[in-house]
């Protein structure tokens, strides 16, 4: 019982480590959700460009924050764990989100 007990620990810790490493920042993740909110538009709808700069680089950054939770995942394993597979999934979910706005904008 003892061993199954230090077995169960180390793979909750594990897990843990896994999951951990696929957070996103809650700033970074504001941005994936919504990226216009980073952008500057002129009265008529379009973007001005030489404002939204800083906010380009933002969303750019965001977008490798994102890129980086995925291949730390499959660098490190452990996709088969349920844990694991449903934190990607919801990652999955907001990155094609993230790709869907910022093509439509």
């Amino acid at each position: 019982l003892g061993f199954q007990r230090k077995s169960y620990t180390l793979i909750s810790s594990e897990l843990k480590r896994l999951v951990q490493g696929l957070e996103i920042p809650d700033h970074v993740e504001m941005i994936l959700r919504d990226p216009t909110s980073k952008m500057v538009y002129h009265a008529n709808g379009d973007i001005d460009i030489v404002k939204s700069r800083s906010g380009v680089e933002d969303i750019y950054t965001a977008g490798r924050v994102l890129k980086e939770s995925f291949d730390k995942a499959q660098d490190e394993g452990g996709v088969h764990l349920r844990g694991v597979r449903d934190r990607l999934e919801g990652l999955l979910n907001l990155s094609n989100s993230f790709c869907d706005t910022v093509a439509d904008t």
